[in-house]
């Protein structure tokens, strides 16, 4: 009996093997989050890959802890090969500081900024962990002089 399922187990695996070898490539599935249509997602639709886009133009709204959880569990049962992530980069720009002119407009600043890391850069660090942690990739994209970057959820990316 034992020689029996080892030979049947040796002949469904060359079997799987064989499927395996003669199977159809799966497309390369692409994110584009916090984006509409654009280019890089026009070009990649053209070279043949699938490319899904998450953002306020198509109802997903990552001011809901709701839509963050759906989608951390989209990302982890449909694995996309790529997530590129372009979170408004407006807060973080050093060209706010010239429109700061008094104690309560630099408070004001300071909370938006803590809301929208607390918010959107730590769920852009939380998608971008699980990627690298499975082996595919992720790219956030923000200015080289952004200050987001010196954010505790962004501040050791590489790149």
């Amino acid at each position: 009996m034992q020689g029996q399922l080892t030979a049947t187990n040796r002949r469904t695996a060359a079997l799987t093997n064989e499927a395996r070898d003669h199977a159809q490539p799966r497309k390369k599935l692409i994110w584009e989050i916090y984006s509409g249509t654009g280019l890089l997602g026009e070009t990649a639709e053209l070279m043949g890959a699938e490319v899904m886009r998450f953002g306020l133009h198509n109802g997903w709204d990552f001011t809901k802890s709701s839509h963050r959880r759906q989608h951390l569990q989209m990302a982890d049962e449909l694995e996309p090969d790529e997530i590129y992530m372009s979170p408004k980069c407006t807060l973080w720009s050093q060209m706010q500081a010239i429109n700061i002119h008094n104690d309560a407009n630099w408070q004001d600043l300071q909370e938006r900024r803590h809301y929208d890391h607390e918010v959107h850069l730590k769920f852009c660090r939380r998608l971008y962990l699980r990627q690298v942690h499975r082996g595919a990739h992720a790219h956030v994209e923000h200015p080289k002089g952004s200050l987001a970057w010196e954010t505790p959820a962004l501040n050791n990316f590489a790149g």
